[in-house]
């Protein structure tokens, strides 16, 4: 078993011996929770990057967040097998993925238009390309 694991294994078995769920919580179990928080970290990844882009989360600072988001999501997980064990946490954290797949596409847009007004402001001010205008030809 890889180090990562081991150590989101101790994570997890602290977590819900936290919420008093050590006894009826296996390995398995700990397993399959970890295992179905891929739209989450997938979720965060886009939040942080969202954030260096607006300035918020700086160089260097974007593994802490990460961590903070990610022990933040291993806590609520816990909190809900707990206390709403009716959740099914694979659906939900399907439907995060998702989110996350339309956030993503948002976002690489808006990159897109800023970054395609950024080349051209670059392109006229400073390699003093002229620009084209139909009006100007036509007047």
């Amino acid at each position: 078993m890889k180090k990562n694991t081991s150590f989101l294994l101790i994570i997890g078995a602290a977590v819900a011996g936290l919420f008093g769920y050590t006894a009826n919580l296996t390995v398995e179990q700990i397993l399959t929770v970890i295992a179905a928080l891929v739209g989450l970290p997938m979720l965060w990844a886009l939040v942080i990057d969202i954030l260096k882009w607006l300035g918020v989360v700086t160089d260097g600072n974007a593994g802490k967040w990460s961590a903070g988001l990610n022990l933040l999501s291993l806590v609520t997980v816990a909190f809900v097998m707990k206390f709403m064990p009716q959740v099914n946490i694979t659906a939900v954290d399907a439907a995060i993925i998702e989110v996350a797949k339309f956030g993503a596409l948002v976002f690489g847009y808006i990159i897109q238009i800023v970054d395609s007004k950024a080349a051209h402001d670059f392109f006229v001010r400073v390699l003093k390309i002229t620009a084209f205008s139909h009006s100007q030809l036509n007047a």
